[in-house]
């Protein structure tokens, strides 16, 4: 896959699977993950600067780049499994 063709982006809301991104440039735009990311890897969360693939009318998310910081906890459920909320926090109030 050539990374030539994909922009970068970040997070700005996230909710079963349906994303809205703030491209460099700040065009905002809606998102949804490619099939390998959602097989593969982690799906993105508010706050993670991605690289995605312009498609008619929305983004696809073809990679997620490496979290600087995050925001966890545990899933919801009987099992011990961690979630992640959020991502590249510098600041939190609660």
């Amino acid at each position: 896959m050539s990374t030539e063709r994909l922009m970068r982006g970040r997070v700005s809301f996230g909710a079963q699977e349906q994303y809205r991104l703030l491209l460099d440039g700040g065009e905002e735009t809606a998102a949804e993950p490619a099939g390998a990311l959602r097989l593969y890897d982690e799906l993105p969360v508010v706050g993670d600067w991605v690289r995605v693939r312009r498609s008619s009318g929305f983004c696809l998310i073809e990679e997620v780049e490496a979290r600087r910081t995050a925001f966890v906890r545990r899933a919801a459920g009987r099992g011990h499994a961690a979630q992640c909320v959020a991502a590249n926090i510098d600041v939190c109030f609660v």
